[in-house]
């Protein structure tokens, strides 16, 4: 259990205020009774400490990481194209034009597939990648969960910073309801390891005619979880967005409706700072010129 110095204790269960807590110690001398403070005594038990900067260690495992680098949840359903859009970043990383990726070899980090129209209007599947055991293997249908487990993906930004993107499995997995609770939980377990976590990207398609349960449930168990500052860096980012003239469409109200509906969530906000708009077309290209599409 952690105090976040804002009145509120956190644990892996979830949070609440300070003071509604009780606390009974393990040594038998101090008898059975559980004991209770009142606000004014944790502030003088509980001060502001000042924070330690943690030194920089392997990428091969995620505690402690630098507080130079920029960790990044990625979240999103299933099929929105998570995998794709951090594909697409690596190449756009590596490469100034499309000339260039096209004449290099194209970064493919994760085992991804999509359709492509050949020029007799044929449908194609490009294949990126590998499949491995944490993601769809080549028997898996398209549209099913790919994303089994988190994963970090770092790149050094002009060679003094350090992006990581954490990809995640699919909300609204298709095998159910509990595959997504089990999904959240590692999740949580996993960003746990990280000392800060900048910001959280919340995928979607523009024009959803709904959005899945498991969306709200999600976005409860992160604020139920995280310091309440989090809401702060949530953002909201549109792919597949060239079709719709790069604007949210539909999905912008149901959106607005369930951020009405979280009470949690009311730091929340949904404009011009927090919606972002992109599309991989240039990868999906790079990819099926590079896969014969």
């Amino acid at each position: 259990m952690e105090h976040g110095f804002d009145h509120m204790f956190y644990c892996t269960c979830g949070q609440g205020p300070a003071d509604s807590y009780s606390f009974k110690c393990c040594d038998l001398t101090h008898g059975d009774e559980f004991v209770k403070f009142d606000k004014a005594q944790l502030d003088v038990l509980l001060p502001p400490i000042e924070v330690e900067q943690s030194p920089p260690i392997a990428e091969e495992s995620p505690l402690n990481v630098s507080d130079d680098s920029l960790n990044i949840l990625i979240l999103g359903a299933t099929g929105v194209g998570k995998s794709t859009f951090i594909n697409a970043f690596a190449n756009y990383l590596t490469f100034d034009t499309l000339d260039d990726a096209l004449n290099g070899e194209m970064q493919s980090l994760i085992y991804s597939r999509f359709f492509s129209s050949t020029e007799d209007d044929e449908e194609k599947e490009i294949v990126v990648g590998v499949p491995d055991d944490q993601e769809c293997t080549t028997n898996g249908n398209v549209g099913s969960s790919c994303t089994q487990s988190c994963r970090a993906y770092t790149f050094s930004i002009n060679g003094n910073k350090t992006v990581r993107l954490i990809d995640t499995p699919g909300i609204g997995d298709t095998r159910g309801f509990d595959q997504d609770v089990k999904n959240m939980k590692d999740i949580i377990s996993y960003i746990s390891k990280y000392t800060v976590l900048n910001g959280v990207c919340i995928l979607f398609k523009p024009n959803e005619e709904r959005l899945t349960p498991s969306l709200k449930y999600y976005l409860v168990e992160l604020l139920t979880h995280l310091h309440k500052d989090a809401a702060n860096n949530i953002t909201f980012c549109f792919t597949n967005s060239r079709s719709t003239m790069f604007r949210a469409g539909g999905t912008r109200i149901l959106l607005k409706a369930l951020l009405a509906d979280l009470q949690q969530t009311s730091t929340i906000q949904l404009n011009k700072d927090t919606m972002y708009y992109f599309d991989s077309e240039a990868f999906k290209f790079l990819a099926s010129s590079k896969r014969g599409g």
